[in-house]
């Protein structure tokens, strides 16, 4: 969770942030990804309701020109406070040094959370085709018109036009990312910014998804059936870890592969020809979903997880350059590991913000309810990934222990309460001590 709340941050405070006017075809874009978000964005609910307060302002702009400040007031002057942590905590998306993965990292996978989420949602069967274009097209814009690397844009761009369009189902848009993924892995396989720890292979490996992997006489192929499965179980509500140990070195690829549990995948599934490739996906579809492992470079198609990205995809000669421009400012932010939480009571869930949740998205289990609010009163800030004694700059500890509890009108009133009481008993102290010597002072000249 930590790493899907710091792309977040990045993406709505540093990536559009660059840009001090929004207006035109990137203010469409800026609309259709955040609504996007609010939809599917797999959060807690304190973060769902201010996706859903930032979208609903979005909307319901009529100017043709935003001013990124106006846009900045929306996202930061909210009663309960800061929700997303205002820097990056990579945990999952860490790298081996703070040049590699992050950021590019970390919009992989929020990618994957969004398409894999979108296919939980009933929809008309006369809807599907619409739906499964909402998060691609909503994907395509941000990169396009907002993503830091424009070198990477561009290629992100150039595999959209190819074949975005010919995706006609929810399922479909699943595979197609991970298809795009995979091909971005597998022209950045070896560059300089791939991190050393975390080789970029294509994804998932049979060490992670064994049944994902099949053979055709002979020749290695991707088990479809069994790909989709499994991403819709990696990328799902239950699978995100929301409450962190301290912060641990990265573990090496290999490792952090032998450490993640093979989920449980639907049997059954044969390996998809072409021809089955071709219905599953649409009509006139020619993605090369059955491909040779071995044929890297333009046949494969499949998305990499968390552990093996590094970028939306840039040459080895660009990439000789240096870290682009948002790799190199998220070396300057600093971020800090999460402190553990103790879990909330039933009360404090705040039935006000679930009520707004779809039912397959609502919190199950105590460490699924963390986090979500401190009471229906006050949505109390606590950003994941960030300790409580920081989430607030320019505040005192006091005043943050308090909010968890109170409103700042409750607060204010308190304030006002205890001032006036300590102004009155000093009153009654300055008026008994002045008694008290004048009484003193009759007694010492006794009258005749």
């Amino acid at each position: 969770m930590a790493d899907l709340e710091s792309a977040l941050h990045y993406i709505l405070r540093v990536e559009v942030g660059k840009f001090s006017l929004l207006e035109g075809q990137r203010l469409v874009a800026l609309k259709k990804f955040v609504a996007v978000l609010a939809q599917y964005f797999p959060g807690q609910p304190l973060v769902q309701n201010f996706l859903h307060s930032v979208n609903d302002w979005l909307q319901k702009q009529q100017r043709k020109k935003i001013p990124y400040g106006f846009f900045q007031t929306a996202l930061e002057n909210r009663k309960e406070g800061v929700v997303i942590a205002k820097k990056v905590n990579w945990v999952g998306c860490q790298g081996s040094e703070p040049h590699f993965r992050g950021f590019p990292c970390s919009l992989w996978v929020l990618f994957h959370f969004l398409t894999v989420q979108a296919t939980r949602h009933n929809v008309d069967r006369s809807q599907e085709t619409a739906k499964a274009q909402e998060v691609l097209q909503a994907i395509r814009g941000y990169v396009r018109f907002f993503f830091g690397c424009r070198d990477c844009a561009g290629h992100f761009e150039k595999m959209a036009a190819a074949s975005m369009h010919r995706v006609g189902s929810r399922d479909s848009a699943v595979l197609w990312l991970w298809s795009s993924h995979n091909k971005v892995n597998a022209r950045l396989a070896g560059a300089p910014s791939e991190d050393p720890q975390f080789p970029k292979v294509q994804w998932p490996p049979r060490e992670l998804c064994s049944p994902c992997h099949n053979e055709l006489r002979g020749t290695p192929v991707w088990d479809l059936g069994n790909t989709l499965s499994f991403f819709k179980t990696h990328f799902s509500w239950s699978n995100i870890i929301r409450d962190l140990p301290a912060a641990e070195p990265p573990l090496r690829g290999a490792q952090r592969m032998a450490a993640t549990a093979e989920p449980e995948l639907a049997a059954g599934n044969s390996t998809l020809g072409p021809a089955e490739a071709e219905r599953m996906v649409g009509p006139g579809a020619t993605f090369p979903w059955t491909v040779v492992l071995g044929a890297l470079a333009d046949r494969l198609g499949a998305s990499g997880p968390p552990e093996v990205q590094a970028g939306l995809g840039v040459t080895r000669a660009e990439l000789e350059q240096g870290p682009p421009e948002h790799i190199a400012e998220l070396q300057r932010e600093s971020g800090e590991q999460p402190e553990g939480q103790e879990p909330l009571s039933e009360r404090d869930l705040g039935a006000g913000l679930l009520a707004e949740l779809p039912a397959e998205d609502l919190p199950t289990g105590p460490s699924e309810r963390r986090r979500v609010g401190r009471s229906s009163k006050q949505l109390a800030s606590v950003p994941e990934g960030e300790p409580e004694a920081g989430a607030l700059r320019g505040r005192g500890q006091w005043l943050q222990v308090l909010e968890g509890d109170f409103s700042h009108l409750d607060i204010s009133l308190c304030v006002v309460l205890y001032s006036l009481s300590f102004m009155g008993l000093l009153a009654m102290y300055t008026y008994f001590r002045a008694r008290m010597r004048a009484l003193k002072g009759h007694a010492g000249h006794p009258t005749a």
